[in-house]
């Protein structure tokens, strides 16, 4: 029976490799990304296709038979790209959504990805949704609950389209995802930025007390306008800081334990593999922080409270190359991995003014002294008292004329450099 309308799917690749292979799918064993080493019997396949096989291609609905469906790739991504196959017709007709199972050979894919196969068949025009279609729902959404179909497909795809247009954060809820860009993105962060993601918390704030139907209307428009400032780092670190202020100034400057004024410290979680960015997005978290808490507090010191702002700004950062020295070293995907946890404590008065920071260290990974794999280093404070020490360094060290080859701490692996500087 063939279809009368497109239906697009993502499908899993284990499922399109056991049809080329002519076998049925192996259902105990598929499970989306863990199912990349799945290979059926297939003397055709490349080691180049399975370089290309992140799990999942997408597809569309051209013939359903009882028992199974014929799908035609459209993925110039997939090493299957227009090719069709037949899979097993999933059961309770998943191709409308349904819940991902880890065994379903297929799932629905959601508006925006079907969008860019209908604009492309169709010279550029509207695909089976209408020339009404809501542009929004065309495009990848900011915030992953939008999605209509959330499963692992959608959500990959999701993030490398957005990743494509330089957007590399995206919300889920209140969890903000980033994707480290590996380049150069200072524009991103600028004072500028950072002003508009302060004038949007403000106003948010300004509205929650606004009285005045005109004030409010005003506010309303200004907030609008603001409203569609993109996911960001600066937005994350604007909410835990306004929440803080805003049990204080429920609870009057004073601990209501158990009430609804109750003072609540606030907690950001940065977290992520290595070489994700984690050190960076700590430090922009609390520059941002650092200077949202310049324009809270007394006008009449300003210029005081400005200044001992930056002074504690400056001690946490000055104190970061001294942590990375004894905790960071090279791994094989990041010259400077941390291979410790940190908990890095911003403490403020009443006011929101910051009058204080202390850090901790914790989980270091000290295999890594005696031990390390071929690419990777030991901790960086070898590697710089051996380089930079002075001669009187040295002779109180015991270092002589000793250089990092000499020693078996730091030359086991045969990798003496940093890429990264």
């Amino acid at each position: 029976m063939a279809t009368n309308h497109k239906i697009r799917v993502w499908v899993r690749t284990s499922a399109i490799k056991s049809a080329k292979a002519g076998s049925k799918i192996d259902h105990d064993n598929a499970s989306g990304f863990q199912n990349r080493s799945f290979r059926a019997i297939d003397s055709s396949s490349s080691t180049e296709s399975d370089e290309n096989d992140w799990g999942w291609s997408l597809a569309t609905i051209v013939e359903e038979k009882t028992k199974e469906v014929t799908l035609l790739i459209h993925d110039d991504d997939s090493p299957y790209n227009l090719q069709k196959f037949d899979v097993p017709r999933v059961c309770g007709d998943n191709k409308t959504g349904g819940v991902d199972d880890n065994k379903t050979p297929y799932v629905a894919a959601n508006l925006f990805e079907s969008n860019e196969l209908d604009m492309e068949e169709n010279g550029g025009g509207m695909g089976p949704f209408g020339d009404d279609q809501d542009e929004e729902e065309l495009e990848p959404p900011d915030d992953l609950i939008n999605l209509i179909h959330l499963h692992e497909p959608a959500l990959v795809y999701c993030l490398k389209k957005r990743f494509e247009m330089d957007k590399i954060y995206t919300f889920t809820g209140p969890i903000l995802l980033a994707l480290n860009p590996f380049k150069n993105c200072r524009e991103m962060y600028s004072e500028k930025i950072m002003s508009l993601y302060w004038r949007r918390g403000e106003m948010s704030s300004l509205t929650e007390g606004m009285s005045s139907s005109s004030g409010e209307e005003k506010t309303s428009h200004d907030i609008d306008n603001l409203e569609n400032l993109p996911p960001h780092v600066f937005a994350s670190a604007d909410v835990a800081f306004r929440n803080m202020m805003k049990c204080i100034s429920q609870g009057g400057g004073k601990s209501a334990k158990g009430g609804s004024g109750e003072l609540k410290d606030q907690s950001i979680l940065v977290s992520g593999e290595s070489g994700a960015g984690k050190t960076v997005t700590t430090k922009l978290i609390m520059e941002y922080i650092s200077k949202l808490s310049k324009k809270k507090g007394p006008t009449t010191s300003g210029e005081k409270k400005v200044e001992q702002n930056s002074q504690i700004e400056d001690k946490v950062r000055k104190a970061n190359p001294v942590l990375e020295s004894f905790g960071n070293a090279r791994t094989i995907r990041n010259d400077n991995s941390s291979r410790f946890g940190k908990f890095i404590e911003l403490q403020f008065k009443k006011t929101g003014s910051l009058i204080g920071a202390c850090i901790e260290t914790y989980l270091l990974e000290k295999v890594r002294l005696v031990h390390q794999s071929p690419g990777e280093r030991n901790y960086h404070i070898f590697y710089e008292l051996l380089a930079g020490a002075s001669n009187e360094e040295r002779d109180k060290y015991f270092l002589g004329g000793s250089v990092i080859e000499d020693y078996q701490l730091t030359s086991m692996s045969g990798t003496f450099d940093r890429r990264d500087g």
